[in-house]
């Protein structure tokens, strides 16, 4: 696929990974880059390296002694790159709907379809739409069954191997599209990718980054990931995964699930695969007035279970643990990371992963 130039903040431990002992290092080193530095992002600049940064294909880490695969899509087109597609589920939301839709066409990465799928707005969502028609692969306003019947709708309309959905009030970070093509087109192993978490005030600037937190695959199958333990959101925005790995899940968006649709797709998702965390910014979840996500007793109510509300001076704790579990763990998921010495994405499997979709 050749090179994919992107923005990006890079760095690298004091230690290094290649120190002895390794885990041992690699807690250190995040550790204190956490706290000195904080994550890398692809879409930005780092004061520190004021410049655009080229990033080569993706290797594997040598120390796995694992081979590179050749990059290939499927059988019988293997020299064609990924097509990545991006549906945007919309209803009333033409305040923010324009910077949702410029954060997918305006990506760098040409095989790239956009969708957006409207439930019949009459607040000028419309108008903007149209003003972009020309770049999008397909549009529709009409009334729906809701944002989980809109998304099955899209996704069926599309013809990427790589999916996902992007609420309107959300953004894709510059350069997430070719990035997230490339680590699908170089590792056929990975079946589904995110990155860490990141959100945004109403006005569009970064608000807040989360630590580099990987999932592992049974917690995510027991619900483990809803927000208020210390492993955190797997948060939407900025999930990606293969055509393939939807049709096993049976498109499994539920109708009833008006809040957590997210949460029970994850669980589905982990039945048949391991979960990749990039340790980037791939999207950022806006906060903003009125939202759904506004009514989150709601959401928990959603979720299978009873989920307790923890009291409000408990939450920094669960924050601090939060960067606790990440530097424990980290070093045991599957990941991909940016080794500053080879100037270039490495996919590291770790000690439990599975690949493929089972």
């Amino acid at each position: 696929m050749g090179v994919v130039p992107i923005n990006c903040r890079i760095r690298s431990g004091f230690l290094g990974e290649h120190c002895l002992p390794q885990c041992v290092a690699v807690i250190v080193d995040r550790t204190w880059y956490n706290l000195r530095i904080g994550p890398p992002q692809i879409g930005s600049l780092d004061s520190r390296y004021n410049r655009a940064t080229t990033i080569p294909k993706l290797t594997r880490s040598q120390d796995m002694g694992l081979r590179r695969p050749s990059i290939q899509t499927d059988a019988s087109r293997p020299d064609r790159p990924l097509t990545v597609s991006v549906v945007i589920p919309s209803l009333n939301q033409a305040k923010y709907l324009e910077a949702a839709i410029l954060s997918v066409v305006s990506q760098d990465y040409p095989n790239k379809e956009c969708i957006v799928i409207d439930g019949g707005s009459s607040d000028g969502s419309v108008e903007i739409v149209r003003r972009h028609q020309d770049r999008l692969a397909h549009w529709t306003s009409e009334p729906d069954q809701g944002q989980a019947h809109a998304i099955r709708k899209g996704l069926s309309r599309s013809g990427g191997e790589v999916l996902t959905w992007l609420n309107s009030d959300d953004v894709l970070m510059p350069g997430a599209v070719g990035f997230v093509a490339e680590v699908f087109g170089a590792y056929p192993e990975i079946a589904w990718l995110t990155a860490r978490n990141a959100t945004m005030d109403p006005a569009g600037r970064l608000a807040e980054i989360g630590p580099p937190l990987g999932r592992f695959r049974w917690l995510i199958r027991r619900g483990g990931y809803h927000g208020r333990t210390i492993g955190g959101f797997i948060q939407q925005e900025g999930t990606f995964w293969r055509r393939e790995l939807w049709e096993h899940a049976h498109g499994g968006l539920q109708d009833e699930k008006a809040l957590a649709l997210d949460f029970d797709l994850w669980r589905r998702f982990a039945a048949h695969a391991d979960l990749v965390t990039a340790d980037s910014i791939l999207a950022a979840f806006r906060y903003h007035a009125g939202q759904k996500t506004d009514s989150i007793d709601r959401y928990y109510a959603e979720l299978p279970g009873q989920v307790v509300k923890p009291p409000e001076w408990i939450r920094p704790i669960v924050r601090m643990g939060r960067s606790v579990l990440a530097t424990l763990t980290w070093p045991l998921v599957p990941r991909v990371v940016y080794d500053r010495a080879l100037r270039q994405w490495r996919f590291k499997p770790g000690p439990f992963f599975r690949s493929g979709i089972r």
